[in-house]
């Protein structure tokens, strides 16, 4: 069995939802039970959808009426690679059993992180031309913006520092899906990489996404401004 014959369905991502298997050209829900579903075999599912670790797994509410379903005879331990390593398809038709409900660790999209100036188009916040870093004169404000996807409701945002000779976390709930940390000052401290942490509580357990690193660079001083002549005879002002 491979990755595109199992998914989940009906949730907000790929890596969660009730638990469909495709065999003998058919795609099923697995019904649910204590004796034949465990952890072990969701973590297994999981695995197998590249979704990380479990969080939960347990009963999806039942359809109405009797529904077509595969009852997964199971001798999983948990480390196999998908679930027909470890237990058969058996088919039936039920009005009783509920499908299975599976929930993995990667959930959440990963979000972004992006920086600008409190006043736009100010260009003593710019990209440094030697090295893929954002920079900031000193004594100018900046703001960090944390974003993701819509996918669940509320959230907080944790902003992550980590400078020569500090770290510090700063948090923010998510408005919108968003959080903006306001800096009014840039200083010598605030060089360093900056990272974006969403947060989010969903059925009693936290997920975590974590963003891509920004490199901030803090300047001392605003390069001096020279005037010169073109070979035109025109003026011009070099950094």
């Amino acid at each position: 069995m491979k990755r595109r014959d199992v998914r989940l369905v009906g949730g907000a991502s790929r890596c969660e939802g009730e638990l469909e298997v495709m065999h003998q050209s058919q795609w099923r829900p697995i019904s649910y039970s204590y004796r034949s579903w465990r952890e072990q075999e969701a973590g297994v599912a999981c695995r197998q959808l590249g979704c990380g670790a479990l969080a939960y797994t347990g009963r999806a509410p039942p359809p109405a009426g009797p529904h077509n379903t595969w009852r997964f005879l199971t001798d999983c331990g948990g480390a196999e690679a998908a679930l027909t390593d470890c237990g058969v398809m058996r088919p039936q038709q039920t009005a009783a059993d509920a499908p299975v409900l599976v929930i993995c660790s990667d959930i959440l999209l990963r979000p972004n992180i992006s920086m600008a100036s409190m006043m736009a188009g100010d260009p003593r916040v710019s990209r440094d031309p030697d090295q893929d870093r954002l920079s900031v004169f000193r004594g100018h404000s900046f703001t960090i913006t944390c974003s993701v996807r819509p996918q669940y409701p509320g959230g907080t945002f944790n902003l992550h520092f980590a400078g020569t000779n500090r770290t510090d976390t700063y948090t923010q709930p998510a408005v919108n899906h968003t959080a903006h940390f306001p800096f009014p000052a840039a200083r010598s401290a605030h060089q360093g990489n900056y990272t974006c942490v969403y947060l989010v509580s969903f059925h009693a357990t936290v997920f975590t996404s974590e963003s891509a690193v920004l490199f901030i660079t803090i300047w001392k001083c605003e390069p001096a401004l020279k005037l010169s002549l073109t070979a035109s005879g025109a003026k011009k002002w070099l950094k």
